[in-house]
């Protein structure tokens, strides 16, 4: 007892020299984060906000992409906003690329979410088996997947048509890609599953954060599996969504490559499938719109859908932090 009384004295005395003694405040100067930051700012300007400078620049002028390049001013903007055949074809452009943008995620959260609460509630050691499985599209090429679905889908002559014709299945035969009211949709489904697996991903993440003891109140008050699904995790994992969702619109405004390669440079049939890189690389390098490749003009449509896609990027990040969910 002697021993605890002295153990305890001497901690009060401790505690109360440390009370007693000044705290020097250490004074942080923002110059010394200043070398830290430094490499990060110039790769952010070389490789980002140079490459955008030049763009702008560049969209001011007429150039082929080798000759001089003369300043014209705004004339490019004028041609493409004005209400010519150029404006019209931009426009359907954009409303392309928002339909693209809206078949893909819709579709990856149709399937992305149920698979990613499974995902949940598996094993850790099942869940890096089929992590690793569904991130597989993600890094297959994009042009290796275009061709591989060209193979099944080629109009009069792929997979699914021979198929067809021996098995006496009219459907199988239909030109999902030669009919300008399916081409759209069928390569958004295929974009749909490349983008699948960081979809499931980026879901799954969000469920482990979510605290268990929420989850176990929701079971203890009888709910089934649906409606925890329905009624808790997706509104708990709505940042997620947000976050797809940009990424998403994102990537819808810079597709091409799958489209070149199923479609050809004509974007299908009709123009049914044509997004603003497939209307850039037409005006730029396809000599559409003039004799000569009108890389000034096509550099215009650029800037233009980039400040659209930032447009819609920036809303979706507003809404994302309003959503935000803090335990």
């Amino acid at each position: 007892m002697v021993e605890a009384s002295q153990a305890a004295s001497a901690n009060r005395k401790y505690k109360a020299i440390i009370a007693s003694t000044p705290r020097r405040r250490v004074q942080r100067s923002p110059l010394r984060a200043v070398p830290w930051l430094l490499p990060v700012v110039a790769f952010y300007g070389l490789f980002l906000l140079l490459p955008f400078a030049l763009a702008v620049r560049y969209s001011l002028t007429r150039w082929d992409g080798v000759g001089p390049a003369t300043f014209v001013g705004l004339r490019n903007y004028e041609a493409i906003l004005s209400g010519g055949s150029l404006s019209n074809e931009f426009f359907l452009a954009i409303l392309h690329s928002l339909m693209f943008f809206g078949i893909v995620y819709v579709a990856s959260l149709f399937v992305g979410i149920p698979v990613a609460y499974c995902l949940s509630q598996a094993s850790p050691r099942l869940n890096r088996w089929l992590g690793t499985i569904y991130l597989v599209p993600l890094v297959i090429p994009p042009l290796v997947v275009g061709y591989i679905f060209l193979l099944f889908l080629e109009p009069g002559s792929g997979v699914t048509y021979d198929l067809g014709q021996n098995l006496h299945l009219g459907f199988l035969t239909y030109p999902v890609l030669g009919s300008a009211a399916t081409a759209l949709p069928t390569i958004a489904l295929i974009a749909a599953w490349m983008s699948m697996g960081l979809v499931i991903i980026i879901i799954w993440a969000a469920l482990m954060a979510i605290p268990t003891e929420i989850l176990e109140a929701v079971r203890l008050d009888g709910a089934n599996r649906m409606q925890e699904l329905r009624r808790i995790v997706v509104p708990l994992v709505r940042p997620a969504l947000i976050t797809i969702a940009v990424l998403e619109v994102i990537g819808s405004f810079a597709t091409f490559d799958i489209i070149y390669v199923t479609e050809g440079i004509t974007a299908g049939p009709g123009g049914s499938a044509d997004v603003l890189a497939t209307l850039f690389y037409r005006v730029a390098f396809g000599g559409a719109y003039g004799s000569s490749n009108q890389v000034g003009l096509a550099t215009a449509i650029v800037v233009l859908g980039f400040a659209f896609a930032v447009s819609i990027a920036t809303l979706g990040v507003i809404v994302q932090r309003r959503w935000r969910v803090e335990w």
